[in-house]
């Protein structure tokens, strides 16, 4: 049975009004006058694709995920008792839309353009964890650098280490990323946003069902320390953003 759209959800409102509520999302002006909640009268699948027709490809997608998300967190909720706050659904859905836009469309929206940006601090009342790796071809070794800071710069904790025994580039990166989530849970620091600029890490991360990669082990623990860091994610960054981790790394 086709049931109607429920009266519009407070974290739902929360979402879209981030989509113009912030410069980089501003493309998504269009959501402004899309009604969220459907009349009663009008199933689901009518009200979705009455949106399908007025919004542009990229405007429906992003309407998609937000809508995605919100379901995620109603489940969280009535099954598992789990509360998520709403800055840190609102910042895992830009961080997942985004991982989307980077790898189905890498060279065609303007928005997708590489620029080069500094470190950008977290909210107010967040953390932010960067980390990189370097890697040696000729010994097979690497290191880690990470650094954890507030909202306002300040440095709340880091890693710098040598590792041997290092089989690839991924490998080094994804023991970094492993290694920040790592320090955060020891020092309880949440909610924290992890920031790496290997896309191939986000990818494993963020990969539905079963770790079937080489690196497995090491991706689910990072995914084990996600679900204790309530509300942290893993998002890319491209170099000029993770400068602090790259030199610790060096």
């Amino acid at each position: 049975m086709d049931l109607p759209l429920p009266d519009p959800h407070p974290l739902g409102l929360w979402i879209f009004g981030s989509a113009h509520g912030e410069p980089e999302f501003q493309q998504f002006s269009e959501l402004q006058s899309l009604p969220i909640a459907a009349n009663p009268m009008v199933s689901t699948l009518d009200w979705l694709a009455s949106c399908f027709e007025s919004l542009s490809k990229t405007n429906f997608a992003w309407l998609l995920f937000a809508l995605w998300c919100v379901w995620k967190e109603r489940n969280q909720r009535v099954w598992h008792d789990k509360r998520c706050m709403v800055e840190a659904l609102v910042f895992q859905t830009k961080a997942q839309f985004h991982l989307f836009l980077s790898s189905r469309f890498p060279n065609s929206p303007p928005c997708l353009q590489r620029v080069q940006l500094p470190w950008q601090a977290p909210p107010v009342g967040w953390l932010k964890g960067n980390s990189d790796g370097a890697f040696d071809h000729a010994t097979c070794t690497g290191g880690i650098g990470v650094i954890i800071r507030d909202w306002s710069g300040m440095v709340m904790g880091g890693i710098c280490q040598f590792v041997s025994h290092v089989s690839s580039p991924e490998m080094i990166e994804a023991l970094a990323c492993r290694a920040t989530c790592e320090l955060a849970l020891t020092l309880s620091f949440s909610p924290i946003a992890f920031e790496v600029d290997s896309m191939l890490v986000v990818q494993a991360v963020h990969a539905f069902g079963p770790n079937t990669f080489v690196l497995g082990r090491i991706y689910d623990d990072i995914s084990v320390c996600l679900l204790d860091l309530f509300g942290s994610s893993v998002s890319h960054v491209y170099r000029s953003s993770n400068s602090a981790a790259h030199k610790l790394a060096k």
